[in-house]
């Protein structure tokens, strides 16, 4: 085989095992890593068919979500990742992610371009024409500060209360939906359709949403969540976090989490494929392997299509988005910046004044419209 012709997934295992290991680069960077390079990928795989061919960035990311499968990536070499194609599909990324998203993945291939290179498998560092990121986020008019929080659009209570109810009725096949149904309108319109689920789990999806919704914790830190993170009595239950640096939080359980991790637990499908034991992962797979990142943001995305958030939320903020919109509503019902800052598990408060900001710039535009 010749050195270029090697397949992008073997070539993100050596990257993952020869560079990255060594390094001593931490077990969240590397999934954060393996994530970007494996969702780039994808899009890489659709940008190489006739397709794609005069697609803006975001059409392009539509059509790799809808079309791309496991068989394509595989396919996928490192020959076919020309400058053109990766400025493409760097295009379609960022336009529908957050800055600092767009710039992590851009970091991860160009670090996995350097290890290509050291390797011989090509011969210089392909991320070298492809632009970074820059801000797209406005300053604030009095602060001069420009802030990116991408919370949910409408209150809190109402995304929290569309997910969950979302996350419990499985969505029907389509040869049982009611024709003339809003369901039914919704199914058949290519912007709002999600595919059913072939092995529906509620009680788990339920679960998974109500940890972010109720904890704000990050994607990451829910994955990595074992049985021996939940701990206490009944009623008194907390979740041992491990955030950014393997910084550890206690953050308390609230009654309606409580309830949610109960019913999955106790659900037939735990009983069948789960362990009890405190190292097992906290929220698994239908296989009772640990969910993957990948797995949760599908689930997340397919409920955001299904509540039609997703035609409103800002491009970028997928899981993330359900931490900004917890920690928007915490601050707009008073509770203290140093609260909020633990809660989130921020390690400067200067991350916290984020969403404090954003509240103010809120209420002001309240207080224009009643001149």
């Amino acid at each position: 085989m010749a050195p270029g012709n090697q397949p992008l997934m073997e070539a993100l295992h050596d990257f993952m095992v020869e560079y990255l290991e060594p390094q001593g680069v931490s077990e969240n960077t590397v999934r954060a890593y393996q994530s970007d390079i494996v969702g780039i990928g994808r899009i890489a795989a659709t940008a190489t068919t006739s397709e794609a061919r005069g697609l803006t960035g975001r059409e392009l990311a539509k059509l790799s979500a809808e079309m791309a499968t496991d068989a394509d990536l595989d396919e996928l070499t490192v020959d076919d990742l020309s400058a053109s194609v990766l400025r493409r599909s760097f295009g379609a990324w960022t336009a529908t992610h957050a800055v600092s998203s767009a710039r992590r993945a851009h970091s991860a291939w160009s670090r996995l371009f350097d290890h290509l290179t050291e390797a011989g498998v090509v011969d210089g560092n392909r991320m070298a024409g492809v632009p970074k990121a820059t801000a797209r986020a406005t300053a604030d008019a009095v602060t001069g500060r420009a802030d990116d929080v991408r919370s949910l659009p409408g209150s809190a209570d109402d995304v929290r209360r569309a997910l969950l109810d979302a996350a419990a009725t499985p969505l029907p096949q389509d040869d049982d939906l009611e024709p003339g149904t809003d369901l039914w309108d919704r199914q058949h319109d290519p912007r709002t359709r999600v595919a059913p689920d072939r092995d529906p789990w509620p009680e788990r999806d339920v679960a998974l949403v109500a940890t972010f919704l109720y904890t704000a914790a990050r994607l990451s830190e829910v994955v990595d969540l074992n049985n021996g993170s939940l701990t206490g009595p009944p009623g008194d239950r907390t979740l041992t976090i491990i955030g950014k640096g393997s910084k550890r939080r206690q953050v308390a359980v609230h009654t309606a989490l409580e309830a949610a991790l109960d019913d999955y637990r106790r659900s037939d499908c735990y009983a069948d494929v789960a362990s009890t034991e405190g190292p097992a992962p906290l929220v698994v797979a239908n296989d009772g392997k640990r969910l993957t990142a990948n797995q949760v943001q599908y689930r997340i995305a397919k409920l955001y299509r299904r509540t039609g958030l997703e035609e409103q939320r800002t491009p970028g903020a997928l899981v993330h988005a359900l931490r900004h919109t917890v920690a928007v509503q915490l601050v707009e019902n008073g509770v203290p910046t140093p609260a909020v800052q633990e809660f989130l598990g921020h390690a400067s408060q200067d991350t916290t004044m984020r969403y404090v900001r954003k509240v103010a710039r809120d209420q002001r535009r309240i207080l224009d419209a009643l001149d």
